[in-house]
């Protein structure tokens, strides 16, 4: 035990039992003690903690927990009582910490949420967090401190500041005699801030006290935009940004939107992306257009606005082919229900891009130029909406990708045969499946979409191998087609093809 532990044990003066003296607290039953021996016998070469939530014979709660200990002949384990109100000595402290926090110690899943359970449910005072089952030491430090008189960690615990409590040792200064968690903290921290702080993402905050004060500068500036204390790694870096008025966001005015993309992500450097999207929306009037995207769309949408700029700065002719295109093309096509459209301007190949999530921007000035052809699949009644993007390539379709370059519906595919058939273009499903599944000729259909992934649903996967079976029948001659599976095919005659002239 350190000297600042031991000059906060001193200061509570709080009263000591040893580890395992209870009043009125029997050991456990022959049947937990059964039980116990049977967990220790499956797992032998580690500690193991069991944990109870029991009643005394007075009626008083309290935390009973068996720690297996070879050495402890010949009884085998080690026993710990927390009580209210009282500490253990400082012998018992060290020991039972340097069990509960050991690497090799473990505790039965079972048994710690069952226990948690009870400590939650008779024992609301303690305002115990959330613990993941791993957190063996932290649980049994929160129990341990917040029963007793113990100084500044009580108070924390208490005030439903537990990360805080636990982030306490690694602080450069905190003040053991402050009687409330902004005395302790200090820098003059308002409580609210502190529950801001009381979370993972954003705990470390703390650990730099120069860098702190800061941080309550910047909470004072901006408190009046946050609602409840629930707030982002991403938002808080956001805060900072506008209040250091540099780089990205300077001079610019505090957005309600971005900050609510921000939510729930911890990633300090996802407000970068936002301030290039912002920078890169001044380049181009059409990027002023665009909503603010998601913390998902961000990274590929400012990647696709960084290819447009460059396009647009390389080719300032590059809208006039495109739309020259169109409007000499006899790609077009309008169905029942599906039309396929040609681009009218690079930002068409743009929002496909973002909409889609593919490289199709990439195939911008091969498009104009000629070189092949990009086409847009979109229902009747959603014209403007992207659904799938197609290359014609050599007068056959070399690809067709729905949203992040999946393999269409069935619908579609067979829409593009009606297509194909009108406009004198070769078409192959079967070709445009294999490619999207990256597969190689000799797999069968039904083991590709298994194993690729791409088609997890089992009714699915049937459905597209069902298509491709009945697409090969469609199309190739009678007497090429097996009565049955099992018949191989045999080469085409002269009769075949010419049954009159023979």
């Amino acid at each position: 035990m350190d000297d600042l532990r031991r000059l906060e044990r001193l200061m509570a003066c709080c009263p000591e039992k040893t580890g395992s003296e209870a009043d009125g607290l029997p050991p456990v039953s022959e049947e937990d003690f059964f039980d116990m021996e049977v967990r220790m016998g499956a797992d032998p070469d580690r500690t193991n903690i069991f944990p109870y939530v029991r009643k005394s014979e007075n009626g008083e709660y309290m935390i009973d927990i068996y720690i297996s200990d070879k050495s402890m002949y010949p009884e085998g384990y080690k026993r710990f009582v927390i009580r209210e109100g009282y500490s253990f000595t400082e012998e018992d402290e060290d020991s039972f910490f340097e069990y509960v926090s050991s690497p090799d110690s473990v505790a039965d899943t079972e048994v710690t949420d069952r226990m948690l359970k009870k400590v939650t449910e008779v024992f609301p005072h303690w305002h115990m967090k959330k613990y993941a089952n791993d957190e063996l030491g932290d649980i049994f430090r929160h129990m341990y401190f917040v029963c007793h008189k113990s100084g500044c960690r009580e108070i924390l615990y208490k005030a439903e500041l537990a990360n805080v409590a636990l982030y306490l040792k690694r602080l450069d200064e905190y003040d053991m005699y402050g009687s409330t968690p902004e005395k302790i903290i200090g820098h003059n921290i308002p409580l609210k801030f502190l529950r801001i702080l009381n979370n993972d993402g954003m705990i470390w905050l703390l650990a730099d006290a120069d860098r702190l004060q800061w941080n309550v500068d910047v909470y004072n500036a901006y408190s009046d935009h946050i609602i409840g204390t629930d707030i982002s790694c991403a938002q808080w870096t956001y805060f900072q940004e506008l209040y250091d008025g540099a780089g990205f966001f300077a001079g610019r005015p505090f957005s309600r939107a971005l900050y609510k993309r921000l939510a729930g992500s911890n990633d300090p450097d996802l407000i970068h992306y936002y301030g290039m999207f912002f920078n890169l929306k001044d380049e181009l009037d059409e990027f002023r257009k665009l909503r603010i995207p998601s913390a998902e769309d961000v990274y590929d949408i400012v990647e696709e606005m960084e290819s447009m700029v460059r396009f647009v700065r390389r080719d300032s002719k590059l809208d006039e082919r495109i739309r020259e295109r169109k409007k000499n093309s006899d790609l077009e096509y309008k169905g029942k229900e599906y039309s396929v459209l040609l681009p009218r301007d690079s930002f068409d190949f743009f929002h496909e891009a973002i909409a889609q999530g593919n490289c199709v921007m990439s195939y911008a000035s091969s498009h104009a130029d000629g070189v092949t052809n990009v086409l847009f699949v979109r229902k009747n009644d959603a014209l403007r909406k992207s659904l799938v993007t197609m290359e014609i390539h050599g007068g056959h379709v070399e690809q067709v990708f729905g949203r992040f370059n999946r393999i269409p519906d069935v619908e579609v595919l067979v829409f593009l045969e009606e297509y194909c058939r009108k406009k004198r273009i070769w078409y192959d499903p079967e070709f445009i499946i294999r490619k999207g599944l990256g597969a190689e000729d000799d797999i069968e259909i039904e083991y590709e979409f298994e194993e690729e992934g791409i088609v997890s649903d089992d009714s699915l996967r049937n459905l597209y191998s069902a298509y491709i079976r009945d697409f090969r029948k469609r199309m190739c001659w009678p007497s090429f087609c097996p009565e049955e599976d099992e018949k191989e095919y045999r080469q085409l005659e002269f009769e075949d093809c010419f049954p009159k002239v023979a």
